[in-house]
């Protein structure tokens, strides 16, 4: 099988197969002397079997969801291999021992791919089977349908939508007219309410559904104008201290029927309750907030800025 030098005792041998029976045996050499066979060493390989039942389905919010079933636990690793349709294989992964799962999130709509993993253990591995699967082309996301809610102090929209296959929405807003458009935010509720518009400016707003993939159409489109007279609230409110740290402090000259406090996407973050001349703010990050107060006959909406 192969000569040492005289000063080696050990020697690995590597050209080995599964399930598979080895002798060995030593002798010495001297010139062209040999010496007697040492005793027999006999050794069986194990068995590594590959992981079978590989299945592919599609996801439009993550990609390929494969799964599979692991068939050994002397593995110590998976590794997952993809093509294209002509293409060659490559590696696009390495998995823990005993994974049964994987979400292949770099694919592309409407695409031919194969897949087959390789278990590794040691000097050994052994394949799966190739699975072959095609990507769909769209979800042919709908449009979704705006509407709006008239506010006093700003605008609110609401909007209906069925598919469940989607990770947002993207609402863009244009100034005085439609020509315009930029992003103003994205969202996974389905309303919205813009506490940055300015009053006395048209605006117009229109948005989209998207999932990992693709985006819809847009949707209709809507206008609003903020037409409340916000000067003359401006002395029943005010905050302090802005920016704010650990307590915020709130004086209100009239009864008010709720007040929250929402990030800048207009997430309500806080309820503040009772005394509202000492409320808790040191759990909020630092950044921009708005305080919105609520009464019966009008409302009113405040920047504030957390630095801790």
């Amino acid at each position: 099988m192969t000569t040492l030098d005289t000063d080696m005792n050990t020697y690995v041998d590597t050209d080995l197969s599964l399930t598979s029976s080895y002798g060995y045996r030593v002798r010495a050499i001297r010139n062209d002397l040999f010496s007697n066979n040492s005793n027999e060493f006999s050794i069986q390989t194990p068995d590594l079997p590959a992981p079978d039942g590989l299945n592919a389905e599609f996801d439009f919010t993550t990609g390929v969801l494969l799964s599979w079933q692991d068939n050994t636990e002397d593995e110590e690793s998976l590794t997952l291999f993809r093509s294209t349709e002509e293409g060659e294989f490559a590696e696009i992964t390495m998995l823990d021992a005993n994974s049964i799962s994987f979400d292949d999130e770099s694919v592309a709509l409407n695409t031919a791919y194969r897949y087959y993993l390789r278990v590794n253990s040691g000097l050994f591995e052994s394949l799966s089977d190739t699975l072959q699967f095609t990507s769909p082309e769209s979800a042919m996301l709908p449009a979704p349908e705006i509407s709006l809610g008239m506010e006093e102090t700003s605008t609110s929209l609401q909007w209906t939508y069925e598919p469940t296959d989607i990770l947002g929405f993207e609402i863009y807003r244009s100034e005085n007219d439609n020509s315009s458009f930029e992003l103003l935010t994205e969202t996974t509720e389905t309303d919205f309410e813009d506490l940055t518009a300015a009053q006395n400016i048209q605006y117009f707003y229109r948005i989209q559904a998207f999932n990992a993939f693709e985006k819809s159409e847009f949707s209709n489109e809507v206008s609003f104008v903020i037409t409340s007279t916000e000067d003359e609230l401006e002395e029943l409110i005010s905050l302090y201290p802005n920016p704010a740290d650990q307590k915020l402090s709130i004086d209100i000259s009239q009864s008010v029927s709720g007040v929250q406090i929402l990030d800048a996407n207009g997430k309500v973050v806080l309820v503040p309750e009772g005394n509202l001349n000492s409320i808790d703010i040191s759990q909020l990050e630092n950044g921009l907030y708005f305080v919105k107060f609520v009464s019966n006959d009008w409302k009113s909406v405040r920047k504030l800025i957390i630095q801790h």
